[in-house]
């Protein structure tokens, strides 16, 4: 055989066994809901390349970073021309409605419903509904009826843009107390809010740089029901943006990784806004996974505001999410630090140990992390992985300031 026919056949059998390790076809079981085109435009692989292994797990990660699924797993096999791909996946339920019920020793009490549509149509759109009514008896006789909205739509079409819209709209009968000048007032609130948000790389998984802006519409309607005149109809409209990197994945019942992002907003009188006011918030979280869903989590968050938004500050911490052991407190400028260590119990059951550390001021020039509350407590954690974003969780804190024990309750994770 000529030397060059040689070469020919070592060509042709370098390229077959190059064939015999390349893609050949990727394919989606398990997916009863979601679309194909929603797993694939989050992989890292496609048809042709070589089968490489990190690779591919890279895009099995990427998958359940998705949220949608209990577990993804994926398997090479040989075909025809080259390796069948399968990823195989278990979806967690996408309804999941949920009471609202409270009550006071004081004679307040609370009662309402949440309802939570998620992966709407197979495309990872998701959509909360919330109805509340209430009587605060603390808060001046406050009666409270509220229907609020939240929807998302992830990736819209297939491309690197996200769309996120919110709506409420609340009415609240109150009582007013100003200078010895008392008035009962019916005070009817609407909100609409839309953000557009664009990943920076337009190809894979949705993680890494997102840039994004909105546009935030609040109206209040006041009808005067006894007593003097103390309140006029008002608005609030705002620009808003955003920059996020996301680094976060999604183990199942624990996460690693972690994010970090800045936003603004600002109230501009030249949209039509009665107030000017900005504000701007960054924060850093991070999330250690040691294996069998040993956890360390902590996330550090700070604010600083200008101007006031109708009559409210800016900032408020104090409760389950942010300070715990602590009442609600408010100012325009605020420091924040949560850290918590989980342990696996028993099954997916988790004991957590916390620190929460942090305060608000009247204003930016006023901050001093010489001042600062202290809360500390443990709880427990149980992540319902065949439900999306459901955690149910218990906490006991201990205020150090105010000497005193506070317990919470929750469906979502403290962050």
């Amino acid at each position: 055989m000529r030397f060059g026919s040689w070469v020919l056949l070592l060509i042709l059998l370098s390229s077959a066994a190059d064939a015999a390790e390349r893609i050949a076809d990727i394919r989606f079981e398990g997916n009863r809901v979601t679309k194909d085109h929603i797993l694939m435009q989050e992989m890292t692989v496609t048809v042709g390349d070589i089968a490489n292994r990190e690779a591919i797990e890279n895009s099995r990660q990427a998958v359940m970073n998705l949220g949608l699924f209990e577990w993804v797993r994926w398997e090479l096999t040989e075909a025809a021309n080259g390796l069948l791909l399968t990823i195989s996946v278990k979806e967690k339920y996408y309804v999941l409605p949920l009471p609202r019920l409270d009550g006071d020793p004081d004679g307040s009490y609370s009662y309402g419903a949440d309802l939570r549509l998620d992966n709407i149509g197979g495309l990872n759109q998701r959509l909360k509904l919330i109805l509340d009514n209430s009587s605060h008896v603390n808060d001046k006789d406050a009666l409270k009826r509220e229907l609020s909205a939240e929807y998302s739509y992830p990736r819209i079409e297939g491309s690197s843009y996200n769309l996120n819209a919110d709506f409420e709209i609340e009415r609240r009968e109150f009582d007013i107390l100003e200078e010895s000048t008392e008035a009962r007032y019916r005070r009817e609130s609407r909100r609409i809010g839309v953000e557009v948000s664009r990943w920076l790389d337009t190809f894979g998984p949705s993680r890494g740089w997102r840039i994004g802006g909105g546009y935030t519409l609040e109206q209040r309607d006041f009808s005067r029901l006894s007593g003097a005149s103390l309140r006029e109809d008002d608005q609030a409209v705002a620009l808003s943006g955003s920059i996020l990197f996301d680094a976060l994945q999604d183990h199942g019942y624990y996460r690693s990784g972690g994010v970090t992002g800045y936003q603004a907003n600002v109230g501009l009188k030249e949209l039509g806004s009665d107030y000017f006011y900005n504000r701007h918030t960054v924060f850093y979280r991070r999330y250690h996974a040691y294996g069998d869903g040993h956890n360390l989590n902590w996330q550090l968050r700070f604010g600083a505001a200008k101007g006031r938004r109708f009559e409210g500050l800016a900032y408020e911490i104090g409760g389950a999410d942010t300070l715990r052991g602590y009442d609600s407190v408010d100012g325009n400028a605020m420091a924040l630090a949560n850290i918590e260590y989980l342990k696996p119990l028993w099954r997916r059951l988790r004991g957590v140990l916390f620190a929460d550390v942090g305060n608000v001021y009247p204003d930016l020039g006023d901050t001093d992390l010489t001042d600062l509350r202290t809360g500390a407590g443990l709880g427990l954690r149980w992540d319902v992985t065949w439900f999306v974003d459901l955690s149910l969780r218990v906490d006991v804190a201990y205020g150090f300031d105010t000497k005193e024990v506070q317990s919470y309750a929750g469906t979502s994770r403290t962050f």
